[in-house]
């Protein structure tokens, strides 16, 4: 005959008999829950040092409305370009807009990877910052649940120009969704956005992809589609596509026919293999 308790775990009575063997009947419950519990712990993959940091200020900010860090962050969401990057001088000015005037000295602890609060950003030689890649997710979930405390659903950046909140897909998720609908992406795998000014697919891929098979993935942020290329190796010849430096070409898709915005006109549609909403 099989034990069971309330959570409606069965336990096989052969098990049963050996554990109390060594547990009194009135402490098998509590024991059965402890190590059930002490298994989901260890299965849990555990947190890097930098990343628990990150998750404790986040949780301790995002209760604190006037946090001149929480507007740091927004900051960099509500400046970003259609990479998923800013400046350190657009962050800046944003800030400044709303009256964070520790803005130096706050944003060199978040790049700086021995404050307490965690690295939230990197930056590059021309002050261009983007997310760091193991808090990226943290650092989006947290901006999306204190733009949903906003009563409004158009957020004004410090331009005045008006755009839709952030979108909540990332590269990572893209990637995951896609796989869950069985489609296979290659170790080559390239993410782009619609650019909130323009709305073209605006990408910097390197330029080594070409000579692989590629995955080229655009999100669609208005209509909330995602769009996967699948580009055989060879395809493109370097010569004939712009570039940004000599290891990074340089991409602007039309929407609607997946055509470069550049002189090249090079057609990416007849790569599209397929179109998921999300």
């Amino acid at each position: 005959m099989s034990f069971f308790y309330k959570s409606n775990v069965e336990i096989d009575s052969k098990l049963l008999n050996e554990l109390k063997k060594y547990v009194s009947e009135k402490d098998i419950k509590s024991t059965v829950e402890n190590l059930i519990k002490d298994y989901i712990k260890q299965q849990k993959p555990a947190l890097s040092v930098n990343q628990e940091k990150v998750s404790n200020s986040l949780k301790n900010w995002s209760k604190k409305e006037n946090s001149e860090y929480r507007t740091i962050i927004c900051s960099f969401f509500k400046t970003q370009d259609e990479k998923g990057m800013s400046s350190r001088g657009k962050m800046q000015r944003y800030c400044e807009k709303n009256q964070a005037i520790h803005f130096t000295t706050y944003f060199s602890q978040l790049i700086g990877s021995s404050s307490s609060q965690g690295k939230f950003f990197r930056e590059d030689k021309y002050k261009e910052v983007s997310l760091e890649d193991d808090v990226k997710d943290m650092i989006i979930d947290f901006y999306k649940n204190i733009s949903a405390q906003n009563t409004e659903n158009i957020i004004e950046d410090y331009e005045g120009i008006s755009y839709a909140p952030y979108s909540d897909m990332s590269k990572s998720r893209a990637i995951a969704l896609l796989s869950s609908k069985n489609y296979q992406l290659h170790s080559c795998v390239t993410f782009a956005s619609t650019n909130r000014a323009s709305g073209t697919f605006w990408a910097n891929p390197k330029v080594e992809f070409l000579k692989c098979d590629w995955s080229f993935i655009l999100n669609d942020i208005k209509n909330r589609k995602l769009y996967l290329l699948d580009i055989p190796k060879n395809t493109f010849d370097k010569t004939k596509l712009p570039l940004k430096t000599p290891d990074l070409l340089q991409i602007s898709l039309e929407p609607e026919t997946l055509i470069s915005t550049y002189s090249d006109r090079t057609a990416f549609r007849p790569y599209k293999v397929a179109e998921i909403s999300y």
